[in-house]
């Protein structure tokens, strides 16, 4: 036999579906629950009592999860919090490769995330982690000269066509070192950069601090006439290339001393003179590779 629902159940019965509304706050989900209370057909007290304290528990899951309001507010967000650190990272990029624009670097790391399979962020972030790692090493005390001492050297001659060479040398107030190759054991062809075209120039005119090392490169002398010869024939008389964050290019309009030293190697022989890989070859990279050997420390 069932009980018929007091008018005192009712009203707690409708206070209790209030309650509810309150914390169960989707609006499709209150206009269902004022229309159950209207047509209540519940069987006793207990059984009202029962689907209201379920439901309570729904809400109160519910109430826990996120709405798709402030998923879309963490997500925005988010993407904003991750425009302003590539934004960030670009602009640190531009700072160590002075003569560069914003648009330029985002462009290279664009076409080098391209290339090489991740997202042009991911490229921008190793692209900063190696310069800063390239500034810091050119900058260490054992690479750098005493005042006064600077030019103090003369280069002189190289060992053999193909070697190179790593000099201390700042580009625009920032160290990164500087490359060049052995054309003859006479003649080095290098990038010297600001407005200087790559050029051929004499060994014994040629003024260097000290700390510079001559290298050779381990390999076979063929290969070493190849790539002076690539480098005297094909690199000289190019503009400066300014950004050497993405400059892993063996032919271009433009080119970097260090490009210029690793493009000559890499074209001819397929030797990467390169020590970690990264998006951009410096001049510290060349230096501490396996297959450059140091004979002489100036």
């Amino acid at each position: 036999m069932h009980s018929t629902p007091t008018k005192v159940t009712k009203k707690l019965v409708a206070y209790v579906m209030l309650r509810i509304a309150v914390r169960y706050i989707k609006e499709d989900n209150l206009y269902w629950i004022i229309g159950m209370t209207e047509r209540m057909a519940f069987k006793s007290t207990l059984s009202v009592l029962a689907a209201g304290a379920l439901l309570l528990g729904g809400a109160n899951v519910a109430g826990a999860a996120p709405t798709n309001h402030q998923n879309s507010g963490e997500e925005a967000s988010s993407a904003t919090n991750g425009e302003s650190a590539e934004k960030d990272t670009i602009e640190r990029l531009v700072e160590l490769n002075p003569g560069t624009s914003a648009e330029e670097m985002r462009s290279a790391a664009r076409n080098y995330a391209e290339s090489n399979g991740i997202s042009a962020k991911e490229a921008a972030k190793d692209a900063l982690d190696e310069a800063e790692a390239s500034v810091e090493d050119a900058n260490s005390p054992e690479l750098m000269s005493s005042p006064g001492e600077s030019g103090s050297r003369t280069l002189g001659y190289g060992r053999n066509k193909g070697d190179v060479f790593y000099a201390p040398a700042t580009t625009w107030g920032f160290n990164h070192g500087h490359n060049g190759i052995y054309y003859t054991t006479a003649t080095i062809v290098e990038a010297p950069g600001g407005d200087d075209l790559s050029r051929a120039n004499s060994a014994w005119n040629y003024s260097t601090d000290p700390g510079t090392k001559k290298q050779k490169v381990a390999t076979t002398q063929s290969n070493r006439n190849s790539a002076a010869d690539r480098a005297y024939n094909s690199y000289r008389h190019k503009d400066y290339r300014s950004n050497f964050a993405f400059n892993k290019y063996t032919d271009s309009a433009n080119m970097n001393c260090s490009q210029l030293v690793w493009a000559a190697y890499k074209s001819t022989s397929g030797i990467d003179i390169d020590s970690n890989g990264g998006p951009g070859v410096y001049p510290g990279n060349i230096r501490d590779d396996v297959f450059t050997v140091t004979y002489q420390t100036l």
